[in-house]
Formats: structure tokens, sequence, C-alpha cells
């Protein structure tokens, strides 16, 4: 609606928090999106007109929700990651030089851990990082589903308390074994990256990015 309050704020009170998009939002403004797959697809219809830069970490996304945001990127710069903490972008850094050399020699598990009231599981950030250590396995939720062959990846979900995030990548032969691990401490570490890809695509013209281009472009 046009007559929306604020539900809040963060980054010192001046980013403020909204439950659906206000009618009079300025051009230019950058939205920051965390809510529900389903509402992607509208988003990105309502801000077309405008071409307001996107932000958006919303998990889940089928292909319908992917294709919204390439399509709306063509005219606006979008930044689209599964988790928008700085220590998962230099993770991914990290299994991308480890994967090679162990993804033919090691078994490989995911182990995640959120608090009970996350829906999804595997998380998105699971997703994300099996196709970081191998973009052609499958990923298997558990020892519940089958991959029909070839190769896979199991994610271990666990959904307790108030944990804000916490991952681990495992690469085991029967000699050794090798852990690779992000924690998120507070869920402030979500807010504050998000605030950071707002700063930057608030500078782009249009395109589709990813927290690692944040990462690179912080060195160069």
């Amino acid at each position: 609606g046009t007559d929306l309050k604020s539900e809040g704020s963060v980054g010192d009170g001046d980013v403020p928090i909204y439950s659906a998009l206000p009618g009079d939002l300025p051009q230019g403004t950058v939205v920051i999106d965390f809510s529900l797959a389903g509402a992607v697809g509208p988003l990105v219809e309502t801000l077309r007109p405008r071409g307001n830069p996107l932000v958006s970490g919303t998990t889940g996304l089928g292909v319908e929700e992917v294709d919204a945001l390439r399509v709306y990127s063509e005219v606006a710069p979008v930044l689209y990651d599964e988790n928008m903490s700085y220590g998962i972008s230099v993770l991914k850094v990290i299994l991308e030089a480890a994967a090679p050399l162990m993804r033919d020699v090691a078994d490989t598990e995911i182990i995640e851990f959120h608090h009970s009231g996350k829906r999804d599981y595997p998380s998105g950030t699971a997703y994300a990082l099996a196709r970081v250590v191998d973009p052609e396995a499958t990923v298997i939720s558990g020892r519940q589903s089958d991959s029909g062959g070839g190769r896979s990846i199991v994610v271990h979900s666990g959904r307790v308390g108030g944990l804000p995030g916490e991952h681990r990548v495992v690469f085991a032969t029967g000699e050794e074994m090798i852990t690779v691990e992000h924690r998120a401490i507070a869920r402030d570490v979500f807010a504050r990256g998000a605030l950071r890809a707002a700063r930057f695509v608030s500078g782009k013209q249009h395109g589709l990015f990813s927290m690692k281009d944040l990462l690179e472009a912080k060195n160069e």
C-alpha cells in the first residue's frame, strides 16, 4: 500500500524496514528483499517501471524466480545471493581452491545448522556451497533420497534453538579429513552484508551480481 509505516530500521536507524513495498518509493532507492520465493516475481514487476536497484537474499527460489531476477537485471542492477555474510563469500573462495584437489579423491558432505524457525532445508547456502564444490553433483538431503547414480553431495540439516547459521564442508578419504567451516555468531552479519550489497548496486546501471562481485571489487 501507499500508507505503510516502517516496522523498524537497521544501520543506525536510517534504513527503514517494511512488510510490503511502499507505493511512493522514490526512483533510485535500493530495495533489499528477504521474504518468500513466491514474492520475487510480483516484486520485480512492481519495481520494473522505476528500475530500482534490488538486493535479494530470499532463498528457495525456483527457475521462474531466478529468471525473473535475470530479466529485471537487464534494466536495473540486481545483487542476488543465498547468503549476505562476508565470511561465506570468503569460504566460497577457499572451496574454489580446495574442491578441484579433493572432489575426485574424497567423499564430500555438508553439515548445516539453523534456528528452529527456518522453513527450508537444506539451506540455500548449503546448495550454493555444494555447487562450488561440484557443479555437476546432485544434492541429497540426509540419507532419505537416492541420487539415481552419478556424483552426489549429502547435506545434513539441523533446525535447533536460535542458531543464526552454521555450515561445515567435509572432505574425507580413508586416511585423512579436511573440514572448512563458517559460523554466524549474530544475525547482524546478514543485515550488514545486505547494506554493503546495497551500496555496491547503487553505483551500477544494470546487471546481475552476487556477493562474489562485491568481494572482488573490494580486492581491486
